[in-house]
């Protein structure tokens, strides 16, 4: 994959370029009321606001988020500038052209090196957090249509959650939790 990606960044000469792996299956919107896919078009204007945002910012390298999962959003926080990109990675050449470069000898795990690797030298990769491209290849399926093995685990889960029927709130929480291991 790094190989790919290197020729790509060799080949067109454009000032933006997105790359898309071939195991996505949706873009995933994560700031609505509910998680929803997004459109084609509405996908295609997100990656050039991410793209002009990135730039904005001085980052080379931007992404979004890795998992569909609206919890792990932080609503404050809709964007990071440490975090790591891969799947869908974007890259912003900067004024003299220069764009980060991915190590070829790498089998697995090429978009992380390249984000730890773009950190160290611009030390700056905007994530864009509020959407997310889902993968199919690592089982992460979209929201809006779960596999059924998210509702196998959410059945059983759910089989054996405490019950906080009438109950003012939790019977533990985490400060409770941690102050008791001390």
């Amino acid at each position: 994959m790094s190989a790919v990606r290197n020729w790509i960044l060799r080949r067109f000469t454009e000032d933006s370029i997105v790359m898309l792996d071939e195991y996505i299956a949706a873009c995933v919107c994560m700031v609505s009321l509910r998680c929803r896919n997004l459109s084609t078009d509405e996908t295609l204007a997100m990656l050039e606001n991410s793209a002009h945002c990135a730039r904005g910012a001085g980052a080379r390298l931007f992404g979004w988020h890795q998992r569909s999962d609206p919890r792990l959003l932080q609503r404050n926080d809709p964007f990071g500038v440490h975090h790591w990109v891969g799947g869908a990675v974007g890259v912003v050449r900067d004024a003299n052209g220069g764009v980060p470069v991915w190590d070829e000898l790498l089998k697995c795990k090429c978009d992380i090196d390249a984000t730890l690797e773009e950190l160290m030298v611009n030390r700056l990769v905007w994530n864009e957090a509020r959407f997310c491209f889902v993968q199919e290849r690592d089982g992460n399926p979209s929201p809006t249509t779960p596999s059924t093995a998210t509702h196998k685990r959410g059945a059983r889960w759910a089989s054996r959650r405490p019950s906080f029927s009438g109950m003012s709130k939790p019977y533990w929480s985490h400060s409770s939790r941690a102050s008791s291991m001390i």
